[in-house]
């Protein structure tokens, strides 16, 4: 159950929007109630009833209809026999993939996108088509814009290599690892360990040492070239792909 104060707007499943004008209280009975504005009169409410409002949706908004995720395709629009509030859905994944459906307001919920993991970060894979096994094991992210989309299924963004062999898939969902060794640098938010050998793009060998010099590391004799920053290597050869 939510806690509110005055001045805050909540939903009603019969009174719609209402904005709280007292409260929180006891009532006769026991229970938490608030008083909220209705029209030109206050009235009590029992806080069980009532919930924070809804988001405000707009079109190419992505929602989820009873779990299936969706891209809002038009409206909104008043239904001519239920009075309430609806939406043209695009189905993005499920059985009715690329169909459009009106669907009711109040049974959406907006979905907010997290910002794309860096390429080169270890992140766990948590969703995978075609790739299961691989749910709950460590790689590193080579390409976070991938264009796949699996028939039926959710966009794949990542493209990640596992553990230290050469198995790449496409993952829809990845949580970056927090296993941060105590041994090394952060540079662009993903951290590099000392003396640990990364391969760049072009599969060539990295390791980097500790330097006075550059405020930074740089490169060792074992890398394809000596002497060089870690923010040149990345910048020029990246992404550097940690090898376990």
């Amino acid at each position: 159950m939510s806690e509110f104060k005055v001045g805050d707007k909540v939903e009603h499943r019969w009174h719609g929007t209402l904005e709280v004008t007292y409260g929180p209280f006891t009532n006769t009975l026991g229970g938490i109630s608030y008083l909220v504005r209705l029209g030109g009169r206050e009235i009590p409410l029992p806080a069980e009833t009532l919930t924070p409002p809804k988001p405000a949706f707009a079109v190419g908004d992505k929602v989820r209809y009873e779990g299936t995720l969706a891209e809002l395709a038009g409206g909104p629009v008043i239904g001519a026999t239920s009075g309430e509030e609806l939406f043209l859905l695009k189905f993005l994944e499920g059985p009715d993939t690329g169909k459009g459906m009106a669907r009711k307001a109040s049974k959406l919920e907006l979905v907010t996108e997290p910002a794309l993991v860096p390429v080169g970060t270890r992140v766990r894979v948590d969703r995978a088509a075609y790739a299961s096994e691989a749910h709950g094991m460590v790689g590193v992210i080579t390409d976070n814009d991938a264009d796949w989309t699996p028939s039926g299924g959710a966009h794949h963004p990542y493209r990640v290599k596992l553990g230290g062999g050469t198995r790449t898939i496409w993952a829809a969902e990845v949580t970056p690892v927090g296993d941060k060794p105590a041994d090394g640098f952060e540079y662009g938010g993903i951290f590099y360990e000392y003396g640990v050998k990364y391969e760049d793009r072009d599969a060539d060998e990295w390791r980097f040492n500790r330097s006075a010099v550059h405020g930074q590391p740089v490169s060792d004799a074992s890398s394809v070239f000596e002497g060089e920053s870690l923010a040149y290597a990345v910048t020029t050869y990246g992404p550097l792909i940690k090898q376990q």
